[in-house]
């Protein structure tokens, strides 16, 4: 993965050549080369980035993102995290061993570990929190993702038992998945007082200190952390800087110590700074404009395959990010590639035509973030389909309005992405099938329905990539969204923050980072 991101890296006309990417190389083995020093104890790190949390509670919130999403995996833990070969890597559980026929699974717990409230882990919480994931009257978001997995009983002080309605395998990716509340064991105590939302309790290297929603939120070391003489840094402080020239800012004046950037000139400027090491990923995925299927416009597939002709992903990609995303015909990544993908090029009369077809005046609103990115989308995307007869008008909002916005379809057009995974049929299952709270356009199609369901239950690597190609290119037929770009994640850290983590798609694990100061 790396060597291939740097071919590319190494191809944008913005780099220069060879000499920045020799440069680049350079900062990543940097941020690398830690594992022989002996790490310090102390400091505090200040993180940038734009997203801000939503809350806590796997009932009560549906996104994990931003800065949400970091302090949630820096307070909260899973049984499993998984290495990039999809191999377990014990946390709270320490196997994961399933019977014969596939449809149980029996994890052996970690004993001696309690949470910050000082309740016990054991397999009683872990049943009681997923009991609480799986019963249908609590309406958790993502139980679609999670429908296989029909119960769960303790078999032990610490061993539970997952049973499931057919093998299905996708179960081990789900239980270190990083994006999902599920997988974050709480206390069942702080669950119980019903203050896990905004005051989190978990097993985590990190505690809550403080969390002002919109600015920042603090954590301390936990100093009961089960795994000893960890974490090394006292404090970590999340800030929520929407603004990209004053993220940046704050980066290169050294109030912040470790930043999250995707614009060009950032990305640039702190590839060369030889302060800054880099941290990047190339994740499946895709960031999109959502499509609101369920109400006109949107509702005539005529006007969406309109807006698709009209949209151009590669002038957008050039416009916006100068090209350091790439451009994508599908959300797998390079989990797989499908020969044929259905994607709609730009073709500016077919999209005319269909709108002279449809014979209505057609005017849409995009909801996008109040940042230089989400204006300058806008701005393109007006500018794109105001020569096929389509009006956009612009509506800013912040992070928690749209994502009120986006799940009570109240909005026409909005920013969203398909979320990268260790394995991608649970969140192709979210964000397609029709029943799925996480299917934010609203589409449904009988077809890929089935064909979801199919490829949840397959255990066979052609039969399934052969589904998701077939599905792929239903779903790019039928045009629920527009293709932003396929995501890189961007990091610059300060050279003297040592043990830099790899990406965990969308978060980074800071718990063994440390400062050498």
């Amino acid at each position: 993965m790396r060597s291939s991101y740097f071919q590319w890296m190494c191809s944008q006309s913005f780099l220069r050549g060879i000499v920045l990417c020799a440069v680049l190389t350079l900062t990543i083995t940097v941020g690398a080369q830690t594992a022989c020093a002996a790490p310090k104890h102390g400091g505090t790190l200040q993180v940038a980035d734009e997203g801000d949390a939503t809350g806590f509670d796997a009932i009560k919130t549906r996104a994990m993102a931003g800065i949400g999403g970091m302090a949630a995996n820096l307070m909260m833990e899973r049984l499993f995290e998984m290495d990039r070969d999809s191999r377990l890597i014990p946390v709270l559980g320490l196997s994961a061993t399933p019977s014969a026929d596939g449809k149980t699974w029996t994890i052996r717990l970690r004993e001696g570990v309690s949470f910050h409230d000082g309740t016990p882990f054991n397999a009683e919480a872990v049943v009681q929190h997923w009991q609480r994931i799986l019963n249908p009257e609590n309406r958790y978001s993502a139980l679609i993702l999670l429908r296989p997995i029909t119960s769960v009983e303790k078999t032990g002080d610490y061993e539970v038992r997952f049973h499931l309605a057919y093998p299905w395998l996708s179960f081990t990716a789900s239980l270190a998945s990083p994006h999902g509340f599920a997988a974050l064991i709480p206390s069942p105590k702080a669950v119980a007082d019903d203050v896990q939302n905004r005051a989190p309790v978990g097993t985590g290297p990190f505690v809550l200190k403080e969390w002002k929603s919109g600015d920042r939120i603090i954590l301390t070391r936990n100093p009961h952390y089960w795994q000893a003489g960890k974490p090394y840094l006292d404090e970590i402080v999340l800030r929520t800087i929407l603004d990209h020239e004053t993220r940046y800012a704050a980066a290169v004046s050294g109030q912040v110590d470790l930043v999250i950037t995707d614009r060009p000139n950032h990305v640039k400027s702190l590839s060369e700074n030889p302060k800054f090491a880099a941290i990047l990923r190339e994740p499946a995925g895709a960031y999109i404009l959502a499509l609101n299927t369920s109400k006109p416009p949107l509702n005539d597939v005529r006007v969406r395959r309109a807006i698709a002709y009209a949209w151009d992903q590669e002038k957008y990609l050039k416009a916006s990010y100068k090209n350091i995303m790439k451009y994508t015909e599908n959300w797998y990544g390079d989990a797989l590639s499908c020969d044929e993908t259905g994607y709609l090029h730009p073709d500016p009369e077919k999209a005319k035509a269909l709108i002279a077809e449809y014979g209505k005046p057609v005017a849409v609103t995009y909801h996008h973030s109040p940042t230089v990115r989400g204006r300058e989308t806008g701005e393109i995307l007006q500018q794109m389909l105001k020569p096929i007869g389509v009006s956009v008008t612009l509506v800013p909002a912040d992070w928690a309005a749209i994502t009120r916005q986006i799940f009570s379809k109240e909005y026409d057009i909005a920013t969203w992405g398909i979320q990268s995974s260790d394995e991608i049929e649970p969140y192709t299952m979210a964000a397609f099938h029709s029943e799925s709270p996480w299917n934010i356009t609203r589409y449904a199609n009988e077809e890929v329905d089935k064909q979801l369901l199919a490829l949840r239950k397959s255990m066979d690597p052609a039969e399934r990539k052969s589904a998701f190609c077939r599905i792929a290119r239903q779903v790019n037929h039928d045009v629920p969204f527009l293709y932003l770009c396929a995501p890189i994640y961007y990091a610059f850290a300060r050279t003297d923050l040592k043990n830099l983590p790899k990406w965990r798609y969308g978060f980074l694990p800071l718990a063994d980072t440390w400062m050498d100061r």
